[in-house]
């Protein structure tokens, strides 16, 4: 089914209303709404096209670019075309100086992050902390399933309780265990037992938290070591933004130049 577009029709008397209407907009009326609508037509520049790479400036890069653009003519003021095409190199310029900060941004990001290699040597002392906490994750686990459990029942299965039973008990208590005790021991689940399988728990828990913590610090570190980028990228980005540099100094130099002969011819 064809759609059927349908035109507005606009009567005389309303085409005369609109005239009238019309009369009244004067437009801007300050300096400062002078100043702004004058650029409203400065969209992205002659040269936007090649200056912009939205796989690298970002998915807003062709509006950001705009938005520079104008706020830079309307902060300089160019009058005639020479100047607005100084303008335009100047912006591209700044476009450029913000691009080689991303640059070094995910130059680093790169170096310390994603390709950073995290293979331990040997003997090395976070290597060791996070082995003596596996096992004190896997007490920490038995204690915790250990509550749980009395919490549901109210006590404990002898496999359980044997589990158990040495991790809470005292060094004496530990050297001294035999397998027949072991073997032979029913669960006693008194106030002294619950008490002290807490206290076990959050003995390990506190521990298991304090490497945590302790890697956490590594990774940091790891990732301040390498806030810079390598010497090679170092370069490339530094000269890419010497370049952008000299071409903003350069612009606006021969702008202002301009701009200040323009100003003598108008005395």
């Amino acid at each position: 089914m064809e759609a059927v577009l349908v035109k507005k029709t606009v009567t005389a008397k309303q085409a005369a209303a609109n005239r009238l209407n019309s009369q009244d907009s004067t437009g801007p009326r300050t300096e400062r709404g002078k100043s702004n609508s004058k650029f409203n037509a400065v969209k992205s520049g002659l040269f936007a096209e090649e200056v912009i790479i939205p796989n690298c400036d970002g998915d807003d890069a062709r509006r950001n670019f705009s938005m520079l653009l104008q706020d830079l003519c309307r902060d300089l003021e160019p009058v005639g075309r020479l100047q607005k095409e100084l303008v335009q190199m100047a912006t591209e310029g700044v476009w450029r100086v913000r691009r080689a900060a991303r640059a070094e941004y995910g130059a680093i990001r790169v170096r310390s992050f994603w390709d950073r290699p995290y293979d331990l040597p040997e003997g090395a002392f976070i290597d060791k902390l996070n082995r003596s906490v596996d096992l004190e994750r896997v007490c920490l686990k038995a204690l915790t399933d250990a509550s749980e459990e009395i919490r549901r029942t109210g006590t404990l299965t002898t496999e359980s309780f044997q589990k158990v039973r040495l991790l809470i008990e005292d060094q004496q208590c530990h050297r001294s265990d035999s397998k027949n005790n072991e073997a032979t021991s029913e669960p006693v689940i008194d106030d002294d037992f619950r008490q002290r399988l807490d206290r076990k728990a959050a003995s390990l828990r506190f521990a298991v938290l304090e490497v945590d913590r302790r890697v956490v610090e590594r990774n940091s570190d790891f990732l301040k070591e390498g806030a810079l980028p390598s010497a090679e990228d170092c370069e490339k980005i530094s000269r890419y933004r010497i370049r952008a540099e000299k071409e903003i100094d350069w612009a606006l130099s021969t702008l202002f130049l301009l701009q200040k002969r323009n100003k003598r011819k108008t005395r």
